[in-house]
């Protein structure tokens, strides 16, 4: 399946990629277009799951992927921890807000989920059978 170009060549997809993916770990919030937020999601879901098993090696690679070192330290000292319990996937969900004024484009909050929801007891017993 190909990926969206959003209209931009490789290069400057790649530092928008970059700099989503700083601003969601230093905000945990960030508001942007649909296009953007289904763009960014995959890749910030792999991001995340990544950091929360993260080695030394996996940390520079990581760090390399975000634009400064205030994020880094935010990612693995706020972040990951928060997130250390979740192990599914739903790390980074996207909600849909009202247009821009300006324009009327389509605009979706990008929102790392902290929450993490306990197992009820029938989840648990359909595990056990």
């Amino acid at each position: 399946m190909a990926r969206a170009k959003l209209s931009r060549q490789k290069a400057h997809r790649m530092s928008l990629s970059r700099n989503l993916l700083t601003s969601l770990v230093l905000e945990k919030r960030i508001i942007t277009t649909e296009a953007k937020a289904k763009y960014i999601l995959p890749e910030a879901e792999k991001f995340l799951k990544a950091a929360i098993g993260a080695t030394d090696a996996t940390r520079r690679l990581l760090a390399a992927q975000l634009t400064n070192n205030t994020a880094v330290k935010e990612l693995f000292n706020k972040v990951v921890p928060e997130l250390s319990a979740k192990t599914a996937g739903g790390l980074v969900k996207i909600i849909k807000v009202e247009a821009r004024f300006g324009d009327q484009a389509k605009q979706a909050a990008v929102i790392i989920n902290r929450q993490v929801k306990p197992k009820t007891d029938k989840q648990t017993d359909k595990a056990k059978k």
